[in-house]
């Protein structure tokens, strides 16, 4: 307490004086409540201390990790633009194996192009549909992991698995860019092997839905010579 200053006031404390008077109190208690519980305190700042560089490493680390799969996931697609099929097939095995989300489904669908490329048709069928199964999420690459299995299953000798898989594309994705030439590869197969009723089916289906294509135009000349 200012001494001085009560003199002045004749024994009344003012305002700024009781102000005064209860920061000395309350910075008095702050004090006391550290000095009682500083050994908690400090373990609970400790304590945060770790998460917090513990958070800061696994960020760091997660980063470096995604950029190291990005850098393999690219030197793979080199690999196989230059028609190093073994040594691109290795490289994105090791992404699936070690990887995850995107880069990792994007190396399983290549590994699908691959095995279709060497001839490895029912391979190429279980790397799609394992696409499919654990890493669909991208629409565009689903389409095309799709549209790979839809191959493969035709490639087997499987028309109708092939035709089923390219419906399953228009179905899951109408508003996609390639659903109407997914659905005329259907009726092209269901022509195939002489079913065409429900070749007509997906035509009209084509021409209805999809009025603004190039498939429609032409699913309306293939209507006219079924008819």
């Amino acid at each position: 307490m200012n001494k001085a200053i009560s003199q002045k006031t004749k024994g009344k404390l003012t305002k700024k004086e009781l102000k005064q008077d209860k920061l000395v109190e309350l910075a008095y208690k702050m004090e006391h409540l550290y000095y009682k519980y500083q050994k908690w305190v400090l373990s609970a700042a400790g304590a945060i201390l770790v998460i917090v560089v513990a958070a800061f490493l696994i960020n760091r680390t997660m980063k470096s990790n995604r950029i190291e799969q990005s850098y393999q996931l690219t030197m793979a697609k080199m690999q196989y633009s230059a028609e190093q099929l073994d040594a691109a097939k290795e490289a994105f095995r090791r992404l699936v194996t070690s990887g995850s989300g995107t880069m990792a489904g994007e190396a399983k669908y290549f590994l699908g192009r691959i095995a279709f490329e060497q001839s490895n048709f029912s391979q190429a069928a279980d790397e799609f549909s394992g696409y499919v199964k654990d890493f669909s999420g991208t629409p565009e690459l689903d389409c095309a992991a799709m549209a790979g299995l839809a191959a493969s299953y035709e490639a087997m000798g499987k028309p109708e698995d092939a035709a089923k898989a390219y419906l399953k594309i228009a179905e899951d994705y109408p508003k996609d860019v390639f659903a109407p030439q997914a659905l005329t590869e259907a009726s092209r197969i269901y022509m195939k092997i002489n079913q065409n009723d429900t070749a007509l089916k997906i035509l009209r289906q084509i021409r209805d839905d999809y009025r603004e294509s190039t498939a429609a135009a032409q699913a309306q000349k293939q209507i006219d010579a079924l008819e």
